[in-house]
């Protein structure tokens, strides 16, 4: 993939629009500029559409925008994700294993569903992949309505990928240390594991606004094996506005929650901002720099450049 200066981000959520512009400079990226847009409701389809068609122009036409390093962000409600594990003699077919296997890990059939994968782990006789699926039907459309403004998007991908992209480029963690990503987009929360830089966990579901943490530690704990001692554990939360925040009664470092480091990452009006669009900024991060994680829900003939197998996260 070429890398150029600048990347812009589309960031669908049920109910809004992100849209985050990048730059590249100096071994650091800034936020050049960032809108959020409220949406109608999805039943509204050609008010939403025309909302879509116009915060993106808008956006483009003020900042100067070329169309060609675009990256698109489809909500996680609308996906079904999988940690699947394979015989290692599968890894030289890997996409047409998955893809036979489609109706065993969803309620679909295979030519219903788009899907990607990350080769995570090659154990000795077997592989471990994160595989997301999604109804074409949902992919297709967003497309058609990119195409009404010209836009042939890079990569489309999901909120979990761009949030461990940003984070894995900020922060490289000890080995034995246990990371726990979180993001609260009411009335949802997706929450991924890793050990150092090992993606072992990814959940998406509601949890109650008064008992959230407690719950979400009970999550990780039940989801081990072995036992965890407290001191290896370190939350970091991202999602939330200061009013937010204080609505919950948190503060950074207590509990052991923490915001996920961005020393790398600049926006000198709105610092805030970084907190709440964590997962946006880390979208169009591929368009700039080497990350960690790729996965793309584009259809294969529209990619930049095919692969046979996925690329190793991390080996253990």
């Amino acid at each position: 993939m070429l890398f150029f200066n600048r990347a812009l981000g589309i960031d669908f959520r049920t109910t809004r629009l992100v849209l985050i512009l990048l730059e590249k400079s100096l071994g650091r990226v800034k936020v050049l500029s960032h809108a959020t847009y409220e949406l109608p409701p999805e039943e509204e389809k050609d008010e939403r559409e025309a909302r879509v068609i116009g915060a993106i122009n808008e956006f483009m036409v003020k900042n100067h925008i070329r169309k060609e390093r675009v990256f698109v962000s489809i909500p996680r409600e609308k996906v079904m994700a999988r940690f699947i594990k394979l015989p290692g003699a599968t890894r030289e077919n890997l996409r047409k294993v998955i893809e036979y296997e489609i109706p065993k890990y969803t309620p679909f059939k295979s030519h219903e569903v788009y899907f990607d994968y990350v080769l995570l782990k090659e154990e000795r006789d077997w592989l471990i992949l994160y595989s997301v699926f999604i109804k074409r039907s949902e992919i297709d459309s967003t497309l058609s309505l990119l195409k009404r403004i010209g836009i042939r998007p890079v990569a489309i991908q999901t909120p979990s990928i761009s949030a461990l992209n940003l984070f894995l480029w900020n922060k490289k963690p000890e080995r034995e240390e246990f990371s726990v990503l979180i993001e609260v987009n009411e009335p949802f929360f997706e929450i991924n594991l890793l050990r150092g830089e090992n993606w072992q966990e990814n959940y998406h579901l509601t949890l109650s606004e008064n008992h959230w943490f407690p719950e979400v530690q009970k999550i990780i704990r039940l989801s081990r094996e072995e036992p965890l001692s407290e001191e290896k554990l370190n939350f970091y939360l991202y999602g939330m506005d200061k009013e937010t925040r204080r609505k919950y009664g948190i503060k950074e470092g207590e509990g052991q929650i923490f915001f996920p480091p961005i020393h790398k990452i600049r926006n000198e009006k709105d610092s805030d901002s970084i907190w709440v669009h964590y997962s946006s900024i880390g979208l169009p991060l591929g368009g700039l720099i080497k990350t960690q994680v790729h996965l793309n829900l584009l259809p294969l003939e529209m990619r930049e450049k095919k692969r046979k197998v996925g690329r190793v996260l991390l080996l253990m």
